[in-house]
């Protein structure tokens, strides 16, 4: 893993903690909602959602295409979640071949952040910890230098979640435990592809480094 920085958190600043447990509370109950902007007035809308949601989960590409079709959905509109369905897709799925056909069947941007938090599909993916599903958004070239609403960009919030790891303390502390040994190589790995990226982009990093001397 990349050398630690010192953390970045201030008194009046969430930790990293209490940042994933206010965001993805409904991740931890495991009922995370799938808003595809179907109108629900009706049951076959119902059912259309609750089959979009089994496709995502069980990694089914021809029926999801299907139900898109269908639907007429742009997986890049907003939804009354202030996410778009591939932010969606991306906190449900663990399938790479779901994330991969929204990418290049149905354009999905893999830049477009959230409306309320400014967390971008790396990002998400990232704080879940999906090894795949990040290294398959780095070969699309994203910025993983976008800022959120806390002014964090991806490395920022994994640097800063390291030290609390160090520090001993416990992510998604409602769970009462610490990361298992799959989730500990998964952030590993997710860091360190995430700083190879970087030092095969130094332009890239060299705007970020200007955007943050920008924001002081």
């Amino acid at each position: 893993m990349g050398a630690c920085c010192e953390s970045t958190s201030h008194n009046n600043k969430k930790s990293t903690q209490e940042q994933i447990q206010d965001k993805r509370k409904s991740k931890i109950n495991g009922d995370v909602k799938i808003d595809t902007n179907l109108d629900e007035s009706h049951s076959s809308n119902k059912l259309e959602k609750a089959s979009t949601v089994n496709c995502l989960i069980t990694g089914n590409v021809p029926e999801l295409e299907k139900i898109l079709d269908a639907q007429k959905l742009d997986v890049n509109d907003y939804n009354n979640s202030n996410k778009n369905f591939f932010h969606d897709a991306i906190m449900k799925t663990n399938k790479v071949e779901i994330i991969e056909m929204l990418i290049k069947k149905r354009k999905a941007n893999i830049n477009l952040p959230e409306l309320q938090t400014g967390n971008t599909p790396i990002y998400l993916a990232a704080v879940d910890l999906k090894l795949d599903i990040v290294l398959l958004l780095l070969k699309y070239k994203p910025n993983i230098y976008h800022l959120n609403e806390d002014q964090q960009n991806v490395i920022d919030f994994l640097r800063e979640w390291n030290n609390e790891l160090r520090e001993g303390e416990k992510r998604r502390s409602s769970l009462k435990r610490e990361l298992s040994p799959e989730e500990k190589v998964n952030y590993e790995q997710i860091i360190n592809a995430l700083e190879d990226y970087k030092s095969a982009n130094p332009a890239e990093a060299k705007k970020e480094e200007e955007q943050k001397l920008n924001q002081v």
